[in-house]
Parts: structure tokens; C-alpha cells; sequence
């Protein structure tokens, strides 16, 4: 396999969808919203589907039961299949964004463990992690009371913040989450020894498209989706980051069905 077709799933992985999203930002009110939303909507399903064929194709590629593969082959196929995670987990948010704005995106409420949910994003994190030699600490009470919240939207939420966390994070770097049990609501901290994010950036992050010029990929939702997904439980997140120190995102989640509006 030659480098130059690795290298056009990347480019379709960052310039073309950062195209798309700021397509999206400039007609956001150029058309009738049902047409528009049920424009987008047909995109990214037509887009999703060869992407899940296609990274299904690599895998089994990638397993060695179709036959044997060089080294230099393998290692093309692995960048074919990371770029498109890296598009499937885009096109994702997309229809994130679009179920966000139809006003579809509704939690559905369930006692919680917020330390157990947690701990398995953070065992899943981890296996990134290692390749940047970074460590991740966790700290949490003996005892918590259980949460009242969606547990596939706090997944969504707790992997995008260390995603994040791993990305900006250099080698050798520690992420350190931290539990903290309040009378009415838990609070959730990452904080990262990264790069850190200047003031200016912070007023604008969990805005739609939005994408800090270090970071040309991305669709800039992941912050926005997080913070709407917050917020669905009544709950809070800010920021707090020294640039060149290191980032805290914390969210706020009420522990009681009553504080729920």
C-alpha cells in the first residue's frame, strides 16, 4: 500500500470536515431549518456508512485473516484506520449537533456511579495514554452517593475531556481526576500538565465549530456536545488553564431527581 493513500484519509479527517463545519456555521440561517437539518442529517448518514464499511474492511486487513502483511503494510493500514476513527468519531458529533439543535437530545435519568463510570473511561484511556507515556491518577471518596444521570451521555463526556486531556498533554505529563462529593452535587476535575489554553481561547471553546488555530482538525464540537450534555443534567462545566501549565475542566452533576428542571 502506498503512503499517499494513508495520507488522503487523513486530509479527508481534518481540512474537508473542518470545510464542512464551517459550511454549516456560515448557512446556519441561509435556509428553511427543516430542510436545512434534513439536508445534514442525509450527509452524514451517506458519509457514515462507507466509513463503517471501510473500517471494517482495514480491520479484517489488520487481523491477518485475509493473509499475511508486511510490516510496512501494516503500519500504512493501522494510519488508514486511525484516520477513520478519527472521521466516525466526527461525523458522530455532527449528528450530535444536529440532534442538539431538532431539541432531540434528551437524558435519560438513572441512578449512577460516577466512580465506576469513571474508572472504566479511564481504563480505556489509559491504552492511549501509554503510548505518550503519560500518567493518569484518579482520586475519589471510600463512599459516594450515586448520581441521578444518562450514562451514555456522561461516557461521551468523560472520554472527550481525557481525550482531550491526552492530546495536549506532552510526554511524561500527568492527568489527574479527581471526585469531589458536595451535599447537593458531585464534581468531576481532569486536570493535564498540557499546554494549556490562552484566555482568549477559553471565552470561545464550547462555542459550535469553533477550533483553536493549534488545532486544525477536529469539527469543534466535541466541547460544545460536552457542555450541552452537561448542562441536559442540570449541571455546570468551566475552565480553568494557564497556558504553558496545564488545563482543569470541571463539571458539576446535582445528585438529586429534584434538582432536575
Amino acid at each position: 500500500m502506498n503512503s499517499h493513500i494513508s495520507s488522503a484519509f487523513m486530509e479527508t479527517g481534518s481540512e474537508e470536515i473542518g470545510e464542512i463545519g464551517g459550511m454549516m456555521r456560515q448557512n446556519a440561517f441561509s435556509t428553511h431549518e427543516p430542510e436545512r437539518k434534513s439536508m445534514f442529517s442525509m450527509f452524514v448518514h451517506d458519509m457514515k456508512n462507507p466509513v463503517t464499511t471501510a473500517g471494517s474492511s482495514v480491520s479484517r486487513l489488520l487481523s491477518g485473516k485475509i493473509g499475511l502483511l508486511t510490516e510496512t503494510q501494516r503500519d500504512h493500514l493501522a494510519l488508514v484506520k486511525n484516520s477513520l476513527n478519527k472521521l466516525d468519531t466526527l461525523l458522530i458529533q455532527f449528528l450530535d449537533f444536529l440532534r442538539i439543535e431538532s431539541k432531540e437530545y434528551k437524558p435519560v435519568f438513572y441512578p449512577l456511579d460516577i466512580v465506576s463510570a469513571l474508572s472504566r473511561n479511564i481504563e480505556d484511556a489509559k491504552v492511549l495514554a501509554e503510548k505518550k507515556e503519560l500518567d493518569i491518577l484518579f482520586e475519589y471518596p471510600e463512599t459516594i452517593s450515586p448520581v441521578y444521570a444518562d450514562l451514555m451521555m456522561i461516557n461521551r463526556i468523560i472520554t472527550n475531556l481525557l481525550d482531550n486531556s491526552i492530546k495536549y498533554t506532552d510526554s511524561g505529563g500527568t492527568i489527574t481526576v479527581q471526585v469531589i462529593d458536595g451535599v447537593d452535587s458531585i464534581v468531576v476535575q481532569i486536570t493535564d500538565t498540557g499546554i494549556g489554553i490562552s484566555e482568549s481561547h477559553i471565552r470561545e471553546i464550547f462555542n459550535p465549530f469553533y477550533r483553536v488555530r493549534r488545532d486544525p482538525e477536529g469539527s469543534g464540537l466535541g466541547l460544545f456536545i460536552v457542555k450541552t450534555m452537561v448542562e441536559a443534567h442540570n449541571g455546570t462545566i468551566l475552565v480553568k488553564s494557564i497556558p504553558g501549565k496545564g488545563s482543569t475542566f470541571s463539571f458539576r452533576l446535582p445528585k438529586h431527581m429534584g434538582m432536575y428542571s
